[in-house]
C-alpha cells in the first residue's frame, strides 16, 4: 500500500532529481517559479537545488482553492506550520553511497526504502548532519535547500490551512505570493509573502 506523502517529493526522490536535471541540464535554468496546489493547504518557499556544481532557484508557490476538510483542520494546520522548521537541508546521491559509521545502523538508514514501494535504487537524501556522522566520503550528487516565506500578515505562520486563491506577481528578481481566503461571507483576508531571486 502507498504511505501517505506529505511532502511532494518525499516519496518519488527518481521522479524529483529527473525534473531537477531536466530544469538545469536540459533546459539550462538558473531561476524558475513552480506553481503547486494542494487540497490542504497554502505556502510559499524559496528553494535551491543544485545539480554537480549548477544551481536553480526556485520559488514554490501552493495554493488550496478547493479545501475539503473543516475547522479543526485549518486550525490544526495554522498550528503545524508554527511548528514546522522553517529551513530544511539535505544532500543526495544518485545511489546509497558508501559509509564508514555505525556499520549497521548506517547500512539501514542509507538503504532504506524512500516508500512502502520498496524503491531501493532511488536516489537517497540524508541531512548534512547526518551524512557527517555516517562519515560518507563521496561528494554528493545533490544539494536542496527550503526555505518557508512566511506572509508579512502573520509571520509566525507559514503554512495557510484555510481555502485560497493564489496571485502571483513578479518584478524583475521580486516573486510576490498573494494568498486570498474568505473569513467569512463578506470578508477576505490576504497572506503575502515574498521572495527574493
Amino acid at each position: 500500500p502507498y504511505e501517505i506523502d506529505f511532502e511532494e517529493w518525499h516519496s518519488n526522490l527518481q521522479g524529483l532529481t529527473d525534473l531537477m536535471r531536466c530544469l538545469v541540464e536540459d533546459l539550462g535554468l538558473t531561476r524558475c517559479v513552480m506553481l503547486s496546489g494542494d487540497v490542504h493547504y497554502g505556502l510559499s518557499v524559496d528553494a535551491t537545488f543544485t545539480v554537480g556544481d549548477r544551481e536553480l532557484r526556485m520559488a514554490q508557490l501552493v495554493s488550496s482553492s478547493f479545501k475539503h476538510s473543516g475547522a479543526m483542520a485549518k486550525h490544526g494546520l495554522h498550528l503545524l506550520g508554527r511548528l514546522v522548521r522553517r529551513r530544511h537541508h539535505r544532500v543526495g546521491w544518485e545511489h546509497a553511497p558508501s559509509c564508514e559509521g555505525p556499520t549497521n545502523l548506517a547500512e539501514r538508514l542509507v538503504r532504506r526504502p524512500v516508500n512502502t514501494d520498496e524503491w531501493g535504487d532511488s536516489p537517497v537524501f540524508l541531512s548534512p548532519r547526518l551524512a557527517g556522522w555516517l562519515k560518507i566520503e563521496e561528494e554528493p550528487h545533490y544539494e536542496e535547500v527550503r526555505r518557508y516565506a512566511p506572509p508579512r500578515e502573520r509571520p509566525s505562520m507559514l503554512i495557510v490551512g484555510e481555502a485560497n486563491v493564489g496571485l502571483v506577481s513578479v518584478h524583475h528578481d521580486r516573486v510576490v505570493h498573494r494568498l486570498l481566503g474568505r473569513t467569512g461571507p463578506d470578508e477576505t483576508v490576504t497572506y503575502t509573502s515574498t521572495i527574493t531571486m
